[in-house]
């Protein structure tokens, strides 16, 4: 099967299913992920092209090469902390972060493995004040159940992201917490400890 598409709008419908039936199914990494593609607002536009080939019983092969254009995503506004799993900040739970806008790069996909190499700018408002810092960002993903009943089977084997001018209050916590729970809620306990302020150049 050879598919390809120019201009295609990144709407629900095609979120839910690559996020498949795994989103919030269970407490794996690979439930968080794509519970995250499904409850952040995201929209923009992409096109893609590749091919499909399945062999009778086997896992399909893939080839797939999507590029985005002017993607943009929003998170919900809570903000939890380790501490009781809840921000005592009333204000930083309203207070969410445009995860990204302007995001443009590729997506390649061969089989199992996906690395995706993207720009933009990551943002959002606290305080009255708009936050943005412009990022590039890597990242390296096999994925497991091609093809399975039961979803994909995602796993990180690596990223990396540099932020050129990353305002410290920006609330990345509310990101992290999605994926990572527990490491989402040290940040934002650390954030409500010692009130960061001022600029980084960060490479992580």
């Amino acid at each position: 099967v050879r598919m390809s598409g120019r201009d295609v709008p990144v709407e629900p419908f095609l979120l839910r299913a690559v996020a498949g039936p795994r989103a919030g199914r269970d407490d794996s990494a690979a439930s968080r992920v794509a519970e995250l593609l499904t409850t952040s607002s995201i929209d923009g536009l992409l096109d893609f092209e590749g091919e499909m080939t399945v062999e009778r019983n086997a896992q399909p092969n893939i080839v797939m090469d999507v590029t985005l254009k002017d993607v943009s995503a929003a998170s919900a506004p809570e903000r939890p902390g380790s501490r009781g799993n809840a921000s005592t900040s009333s204000a930083a739970r309203r207070e969410g972060i445009e995860l990204v806008s302007g995001v443009s790069g590729l997506v390649e996909a061969r089989d199992e493995d996906v690395r995706l190499s993207l720009d933009g700018i990551v943002g959002g408002e606290v305080g009255g004040d708009e936050l943005a810092s412009r990022t590039h960002a890597k990242a390296h993903i096999r994925l497991g159940g091609l093809g399975s009943d039961d979803g994909l089977d995602v796993s990180l084997v690596s990223a990396s992201a540099a932020f050129d001018s990353l305002d410290a209050r920006t609330r990345l916590e509310t990101v992290v917490w999605r994926i990572d729970p527990e490491l989402g809620g040290r940040i934002a306990d650390a954030r409500d400890d010692y009130a960061p302020t001022g600029r980084l150049g960060v490479v992580v």
